[in-house]
């Protein structure tokens, strides 16, 4: 079934979901608030919820559904009044979420004394699909004759430019330009009708349609000649596509696959319940709930938002409407999901024996970084053989683990994964 189909399964969902809800809103007789560092995202005359927060992430296998039944209060923290309030300013102007997050920046929008920022949106078709970018350059770059590096950001699956909120600062310098973009069909890139179909097309018609838009941001940006000073920090599913794309076209010179999707399977990974299995082959993702949840859709974001940021960080509330923001929008580039990653997030078709193999390599002008948390749920053992592969071939490659990191790594450890670009960016 099309995920375009499945609109009528996705509303009953919804509907059972807010009878659920309705029945422990009644057992509480109160809305729930929580407490978040500068701001509340509650009421602050409501009571708090207790929640594990900065929790590493865990392998997409999905909850046992009574667990998530019996638990519906405490996973989602976030009070009815305040998703209500949040979906009404969705309604009015979702752009104002990536604003708000943005400014907290100390170059945005207005510039600092070094740095000046802006939101980009580059057309990529005539059909006026673009993709959203959030551009950093130095005001007085170096002037030793040497040309700029571009740093290019991606994001991993469901996931946008703001993600990298704690990464920004680390990367700038006076001959660096920081492009953090969203993929075609997500953050706040235009999100058309997905055109593929799984299992009816292929995964490499999904795969040049990916390839064909970074190629013409690419070639708009003008980065395409200079190709030797451009660097690309790509996390999960972005550093998936961006693997199959060095692999076709030599647009950058040093690739850091980041808790990469796709490489290699984990045969240690628990089975997944029926019911995710279920909806993961039907390509009805945790975001289509949210989108047809109406006002409590905010508040199903919470249960996330609270778990990965944090209630303590002093920009929960914007990093939240933030995330809210880009989960709610209309699908689109998520549909891809089930042509690269058979259920629980392990690839159909693995990169190690896709890639890298003697026939098939073709990044030989790359140099590599392999990062992964101590904790990643993605498999590193099919990292070490790929290095040890690329090694063999003369290539600069490296692995590093990052201490007390899952796979969002770039937000559990910012502070060493920082200081690892800073290193291998020189």
């Amino acid at each position: 079934m099309s995920s375009q189909s499945s609109s009528s399964q996705l509303w009953r969902l919804a509907r059972r979901y807010r009878e659920v809800i309705g029945v422990f809103n009644k057992l509480q007789r109160e809305h729930v608030g929580v407490t978040a560092g500068t701001g509340n995202v509650g009421s602050t005359n409501k009571k708090s919820v207790r929640v594990n927060t900065v929790r590493k992430s865990t392998a997409p296998i999905g909850l046992p559904l009574l667990q998530i039944v019996t638990n519906l209060h405490k996973l989602f923290p976030l009070s009815f009044a305040e998703s209500l309030k949040d979906y009404k300013q969705y309604n009015i102007n979702k752009e104002q979420f990536q604003e708000d997050l943005l400014s907290v920046l100390p170059y945005y929008p207005e510039p600092s004394a070094r740095f000046s920022s802006k939101i980009i949106k580059t057309p990529i078709d005539a059909a006026g699909n673009y993709i959203n970018e959030f551009q950093i350059t130095p005001i007085r770059p170096e002037s030793d004759g040497k040309p700029l590096k571009h740093i290019i950001l991606v994001h991993g699956y469901g996931a946008g430019l703001g993600f990298y909120l704690k990464n920004f600062n680390a990367l700038l310098s006076e001959n660096v330009v920081v492009h953090a973009i969203d993929l075609p069909g997500y953050g706040f890139s235009s999100r058309p009708m997905f055109p593929f179909h799984y299992p009816k097309d292929s995964y490499l018609a999904v795969e040049d349609y990916f390839h064909d838009a970074l190629h013409k941001w690419f070639d708009k940006k003008g980065l395409i000649s200079c190709w030797e000073n451009n660097y690309v920090i790509a996390h999960s599913m972005g550093a998936y596509i961006f693997s199959l794309y060095a692999n076709k076209y030599k647009h950058f010179k040093k690739l850091f696959m980041c808790s990469p999707g796709g490489i290699s399977r984990n045969k240690d990974m628990p089975p997944p319940p029926w019911w995710f299995l279920k909806l993961w082959d039907q390509n009805i993702s945790p975001f289509s709930l949210v989108r047809n949840a109406g006002h409590v859709g905010s508040k199903l974001v919470s249960g996330w938002t609270a778990r990965r940021f944090g209630l303590h960080h002093p920009n929960f509330d914007k990093l939240h409407h933030y995330t809210y923001g880009i989960f709610n929008q209309p699908g689109s580039g998520e549909y891809m999901l089930s042509f690269m990653l058979g259920c629980g997030g392990w690839p159909r078709v693995p990169l190690e024996t896709r890639l890298f193999t003697e026939e098939n390599f073709n990044s030989s002008h790359l140099d590599w970084v392999w990062l992964y948390g101590d904790s990643d749920w993605m498999d590193i053992n099919g990292a070490r053989r790929i290095n040890d592969f690329l090694r063999k071939k003369c290539i600069n490659t490296k692995l590093e683990i990052v201490p007390n990191a899952g796979h969002h790594l770039y937000w559990d450890n910012d502070s060493f994964f920082n200081n690892v670009l800073r290193k291998e960016l020189v």
